[in-house]
């Protein structure tokens, strides 16, 4: 997927939108990720299953935002998106 992408494009920051969702494999407990200004497909990172089809250097930023437990509390308990700043 990341072949999607020019150098260019990944050296920029984005802002990425996360969501809890269901995952398409096993149908348990994702988050989607969309990143608001690439010209790509939402991305889905599993907690049941493991699936995950979100680039890897999006995805170690995703968990990160994710540990911080108000954070975490938004999207599940909450059912908010929320937006974080891609470096």
């Amino acid at each position: 997927m990341s072949d999607h992408f020019s150098n260019k494009e990944i050296s920029e920051k984005y802002k990425a939108v996360i969501s809890s969702t269901r995952c398409p494999n096993c149908e348990g407990e994702a988050i989607s990720v969309t990143v608001k200004t690439m010209k790509g497909p939402m991305m889905v990172r599993c907690f049941s299953c493991g699936y995950s089809d979100v680039i890897m250097w999006i995805e170690k930023q995703v968990m990160d935002a994710l540990k911080n437990a108000k954070v975490f509390n938004q999207v599940w308990k909450e059912g908010q998106s929320i937006e974080i700043v891609l470096n």
